[in-house]
């Protein structure tokens, strides 16, 4: 079984870098998990109603979609 590796986008691995609380802060707001939060940023998973995608934005996220 091959098994590829997700790329990350750099810019948001920087993002993320950069604003270390903005994940949990976020999780905290929508009620989920940071890593859930990640999952959005890294355009592996999608928010219900945008709102995770809305407030990452609004941070300044790198956000895909």
């Amino acid at each position: 079984m091959d098994r590829t590796k997700i790329r990350k986008d750099p810019r948001a691995i920087l993002w993320v870098a950069a604003n270390r609380s903005a994940l949990t802060a976020i999780a905290e707001q929508c009620k989920c998990t940071p890593q859930f939060v990640g999952y959005v940023l890294y355009s592996q998973r999608r928010s219900k109603d945008g709102k995770i995608e809305r407030l990452l934005r609004e941070l300044g996220a790198p956000v895909k979609g």
